[in-house]
């Protein structure tokens, strides 16, 4: 019997390892005034960053609908198999709900898995689910290294701007003004479905070098990767100097897409580990 593996482009994993690993990405939505768009199908990453460069008014993210989740469900269960399903932290977003939900009509045959992280800290999960699968593991086996591995991943972001943060609502205006004013640059960890403020570090460069000191002082990883918003020569920075924490030529560097790029904003990079044991 055949599990299939499926998640929401809140993952941002790269559309070839997706490919290559059978996983079904059901998109997200992101909405500029009255256009709306399927998270890296009708409008990807590139596209997205330039057309918020470009924005008065800060565009909004949606879940796809519950019949959205239903049908790919139901194109995934032709074959008589079953469906692991992992998902974007519950308590940070409803695409679990939404899942959830479309699922209802499966009962037994769709199993839900809240990853309790974001962007490639949820990909990660996605891709060993995928592998386990691909080995002949059964729908509850594959849950339950999941649940093993959950615990182990991190994700830390270094936010260029406040403002996006602000904009979105997520922190106050006289935050976001004294930040810019003192050049203060967040570092942010995202961990058990909970985001925390890691580091208020003035000036990029310092930032730059408290980012890669934290990844480093996590711990090894048995699987990273070097994420950015529209800023390639910052994320191929922090691969490099992480080769001597990591293998660089088993790094992945991705590019964030519309839903956490609309709170993180351009210029924004991050690290997604899954730390070994």
């Amino acid at each position: 019997m055949s599990i299939n593996i499926v998640t929401d482009s809140v993952a941002d994993l790269p559309p070839a390892l997706a490919q290559s690993l059978g996983i079904t990405v059901v998109p997200q939505l992101v909405q500029f005034g009255a256009e709306g768009f399927r998270d890296r199908v009708d409008l990807s990453a590139d596209q997205f960053y330039a057309r918020l460069a470009q924005s008065k008014d800060l565009p909004t993210t949606a879940t796809a609908a519950p019949g959205q989740f239903a049908q790919v469900y139901a194109e995934r269960l032709a074959d008589g198999g079953e469906v692991v399903s992992l998902h974007v932290a519950a308590a940070l977003s409803g695409v679990y709900n939404a899942a959830r939900l479309g699922a209802n009509e499966f009962e037994g045959r769709v199993h839900l898995f809240d990853t309790r992280s974001v962007t490639m800290g949820q990909g990660w999960l996605a891709v060993h689910a995928a592998r386990a699968a691909q080995a002949g593991a059964s729908a509850q086996e594959v849950v339950g290294l999941c649940d093993r591995l959950a615990p182990r991943v991190r994700v830390w972001a270094l936010l260029d701007t406040l403002e996006f943060l602000q904009r979105g609502g997520r922190i106050g205006a006289a935050q976001a003004l004294v930040g810019s004013l003192l050049q203060f640059k967040p570092i942010l960890v995202i961990q058990d479905s909970a985001v925390h403020s890691a580091e208020r570090v003035r000036t990029l460069r310092k930032a730059l070098d408290r980012l890669v000191e934290l990844v480093k002082a996590a711990g090894p990883a048995t699987d990273l990767a070097v994420l950015h918003a529209a800023a390639p020569e910052l994320a191929a920075e922090v691969r490099r100097r992480l080769s001597d924490h990591h293998p660089e030529d088993r790094m992945i560097i991705g590019e964030v897409g519309p839903v956490v790029g609309v709170h993180a904003g351009p210029g924004a990079v991050g690290v997604a580990a899954l730390l070994a044991e």
